[in-house]
């Protein structure tokens, strides 16, 4: 008599289901990490270029001069002649695509209209862009990006928006996190922290309420 020998295992099909679960979870994992990439970078960009908004338009109005933030890096070396106030030469401007974000915090030397030789700098921030997000500075003063800051806290040039939202096709960005920086011609700050819809075209940020 022939004993028939039981073995401990799983067969082909249960290995094959176990598989596609784990396939299944990966991909899911991969999904959320790159929407809480997203939303943090959004909610840091945005922090940082309203954070130094705020700072201009305060200290325009404590100081009595023109104060302004620029989305440029230096193109050269800061002239230091004056110990006092180190200028920048000219600038080079943010472009969309860029890996870095340069903001820079200039100090006018008149309550208005302060000449171009007149800017000194302040401070100067860099922020990382990822790939995954998309800065938006057309509706900005340019050349460079800019806003001033009048001593009455009204603005001394154009008002703007600033879009900072998912890079890619808008159908494919919806509910992703976006952030919006809108200054109003009296210097009203307003800050956007929400998720992409994308209509009405081309799309936009709608509050979290």
């Amino acid at each position: 008599m022939r004993l028939i020998e039981k073995r401990d295992g799983f067969s082909i099909m249960e290995a094959l289901v176990v598989l596609g679960v784990i396939s299944i979870l990966v991909a899911m994992g991969g999904s959320l990490a790159v929407n809480f990439s997203i939303r943090k970078s959004v909610d840091r960009i945005t922090g940082d270029i309203s954070s130094s908004l705020q700072i201009a338009k305060l200290k325009a109005g404590r100081q009595g001069v023109e104060y302004r933030t620029l989305f440029a890096s230096c193109a050269e070396d800061l002239d230091t002649t004056d110990p006092n106030c180190f200028v920048c030469p000219d600038y080079t401007d943010y472009i969309a695509g860029d890996e870095t974000l340069t903001i820079i915090r200039e100090r006018g030397n008149s309550n208005n209209g302060t000449p171009d030789d007149g800017w000194c700098v302040e401070t100067t921030i860099r922020d990382k862009i990822p790939s995954v997000i998309t800065l938006d500075l057309a509706t900005l003063d340019n050349p460079p990006y800019r806003y001033v800051f009048n001593p009455n806290n009204t603005l001394g040039g154009s008002s703007g928006t600033i879009d900072i939202k998912p890079t890619g096709i808008s159908s494919e960005n919806r509910g992703k996190r976006c952030g919006k920086i809108v200054v109003s011609p009296f210097g009203r700050i307003r800050v956007i922290q929400g998720n992409w819809i994308e209509v009405p075209a081309p799309g936009d940020c709608q509050p979290i309420n």
